[in-house]
C-alpha cells in the first residue's frame, strides 16, 4: 500500500530514519522566533519561578546537590531533577551570570525543544512524512509550551521525558497490534524506562500517572494486556529505580524522611484530595481554557478528534487517543488545578491534527466535517481575539503605551488568522496550517518586545 492510499484509508505507512535537515531547521527557526524574546523580556513571573532559580544558584554555591535549601530553609516541595538542570546551566554560565534569570530558563528552552524533535520523529516514523513537521510546530507554537519554555520551572522538561515514555511505548504497543511497525530494541525500550524514572526525579509520581493512564486505558479499550510484557517491566523497572534511587535514599537520610512528609504527603496528596492554594476548581476546567492554552493548534483540534473517532480501530488512533482522551480525564477529575497540568496531553493532540491534515488533504470531501471545520475556526478566532485583545490591554493599564508597530503586529495576526480561517473553510488544509504557526509567531514576538517590556519598567 503506497504512503498516500495508506494515509486515506486512515493508516499512515511507517517511514525509516534518515531525512532532510530542512523540517529541523525550521522548528529551530520557530523556537527562536517564538520562544526566545518571551526568554529574555520576562521578569520572574510568580514565586515559585524565583525559588526554583534561587535553590539552584544556591545548590551550585554550596556544592551541596542533595539537599534542596531556599534561603536558609529546606524546598521539599518537588524532587531534584530540576534543580541538577538549572545548577548545571549556572554553573556553566559562571558566576558573573548567575544573577540572571534566563540562565535558570535555558533548560526548560532546551527541554521544549527536544519535545518538538521528539514529537516531529515520532510523525516522520509514522508516515507523516513532511506533514511531521506540522505535528511539532503547531505543537511549539501552542501558548502553553510557549510559556512553560520560557520559565524555570519543572513542566517543558517533565513533558520531554513524558513523550520519551510515551513514544516507547506507542512503538512497542504499535509492534504488537500492527505487522508493519517493527518491534523497538531493548536499548530503546530501556531507554524508555530511563525517562521514566528522569521524569520521576523531576516531578515525582506525574509521570507514572500519565503513562500508566495511558497504558490502563489501552488495556482496557482491547482487553488485553500481554502487550505491557513487550515493554520488559522487570528490567524496566530496575533501570528506572537505577535512576531515582540514588538520590531519593540520599534525600531521606539527609532530610531525615523529612522531604517525603513535604513533598508527597503534604505537596502531592493535598493536590489529590483537594484544591490546594485556592487552586480548585471543577471539571471541564481545562475544557474551558483549551481555547487559549491550545491555540492555534485550536484551528484543526475538532475535525481531526472527529476524524480520530472514526479512525479508532487504527493502533495509531488508538493510541494517540487512549494518551489524550485518559489523561485530559484523569487532569479534570482531580480538585487542584493549574492550566499548565495539562501540557502532557498536547503531543498528542498535535500529532492528531497532523494526522487529520494528511487524510483530509487526500479525501477533501470527508463527510460531516463542514460543521466541524465551522466549530474549529470559530474557536481559533475566539483565541486570537482574546490573546490579542489582552495584550493590547496590559500596557496602558500598567503605566506603558501602545506605539504604532504593536498595533502594526497585532492587526497582522489577526489578519494572518482570518486568512488561516479561510484557508481551512476552503480545505486547503496545509496553507491553514502554516499561517495559524505564522500568526502565533507574529503573537509571540509581539508579546516578547512590544508588551512585555511595558509591564516591568
Amino acid at each position: 500500500m503506497s504512503d498516500g492510499a495508506a494515509q486515506a484509508m486512515g493508516s499512515p505507512a511507517p517511514s525509516p530514519g534518515g531525512g532532510a535537515w530542512w523540517p529541523r531547521f525550521a522548528i529551530l527557526l520557530v523556537v527562536l522566533l517564538a520562544w526566545l524574546p518571551g526568554l529574555a523580556t520576562l521578569p520572574p513571573l510568580d514565586r515559585d519561578e524565583s525559588r526554583f532559580a534561587e535553590a539552584s544558584r544556591q545548590m551550585v554555591e554550596t556544592g551541596n546537590f542533595v539537599d534542596i535549601r531556599f534561603a536558609g530553609t529546606t524546598r521539599y516541595n518537588k524532587p531534584i531533577g530540576i534543580y541538577w538542570l538549572q545548577a548545571a546551566s549556572a554553573a556553566l554560565a559562571g558566576p558573573a551570570m548567575r544573577d540572571r534569570i534566563f540562565v535558570y530558563r535555558l533548560p526548560s528552552l532546551l527541554a521544549g525543544f527536544l519535545c518538538l524533535l521528539m514529537v516531529y520523529e515520532c510523525g516522520r516514523r509514522l508516515g507523516m512524512r513532511h506533514r511531521a513537521l506540522f505535528a511539532s510546530l503547531l505543537l511549539g507554537t501552542t501558548l502553553l509550551l510557549v510559556a512553560e519554555s520560557d520559565i524555570a520551572t519543572t513542566d517543558a522538561a517533565l513533558l520531554a521525558t513524558v513523550i520519551a515514555a510515551q513514544l516507547t511505548m506507542m512503538r512497542t504497543y504499535l509492534s504488537v497490534r500492527d505487522s508493519r511497525y517493527a518491534k523497538p530494541g531493548l536499548a530503546r525500550i530501556m531507554g524508555g524506562w530511563a525517562a521514566l524514572g528522569a521524569g520521576v526525579l523531576l516531578k515525582g509520581p506525574v509521570i507514572l500517572a500519565v503513562v500508566g493512564a495511558t497504558a490502563l486505558a489501552l488495556s482496557l479499550w482491547d482487553r488485553e494486556w500481554r502487550w505491557l510484557r513487550s515493554l520488559r517491566p522487570l528490567s524496566g523497572i530496575l533501570v528506572a529505580a537505577a535512576i531515582v534511587a540514588p538520590w531519593a535514599i540520599a534525600i531521606g537520610y539527609a532530610s531525615h524522611g523529612a522531604f517525603y512528609q513535604q513533598s508527597l504527603g503534604h505537596d502531592f496528596a493535598a493536590k489529590i484530595l483537594g484544591g490546594e492554594e485556592s487552586h480548585g476548581a471543577p471539571p471541564g476546567y481545562y475544557l474551558a481554557l483549551a481555547s487559549f492554552t491550545f491555540w492555534p493548534a485550536t484551528l484543526l483540534l475538532l475535525p481531526a478528534l472527529a476524524d480520530a473517532v472514526g479512525q479508532r480501530r487504527d493502533p495509531v488512533y488508538r493510541y494517540l487517543l487512549a494518551w489524550s482522551g485518559s489523561v485530559w480525564l484523569m487532569f479534570e477529575f482531580v480538585p487542584t488545578k493549574l492550566p499548565h497540568y495539562i501540557l502532557p496531553v498536547w503531543p498528542a493532540l498535535a500529532l492528531l491534527c497532523a494526522l487529520w491534515i494528511g487524510r483530509a488533504s487526500i479525501a477533501k470531501s470527508m463527510r460531516g466535517q463542514t460543521w466541524l471545520r465551522a466549530a474549529g475556526a470559530a474557536q481559533f478566532g475566539l483565541g486570537a481575539i482574546g490573546l490579542v485583545a489582552a495584550s493590547l490591554y496590559l500596557p496602558p493599564h500598567n503605566g506603558g503605551s501602545l506605539e504604532w508597530p504593536a498595533l502594526v503586529a497585532a492587526a497582522l495576526v489577526l489578519a494572518w488568522g482570518c486568512a488561516a480561517i479561510l484557508f481551512l473553510l476552503r480545505q486547503h488544509y496545509e496553507r491553514a496550517a502554516v499561517l495559524a504557526v505564522a500568526s502565533a509567531v507574529l503573537f509571540y514576538l509581539l508579546l516578547g518586545f512590544a508588551i512585555v517590556p511595558q509591564l516591568h519598567e
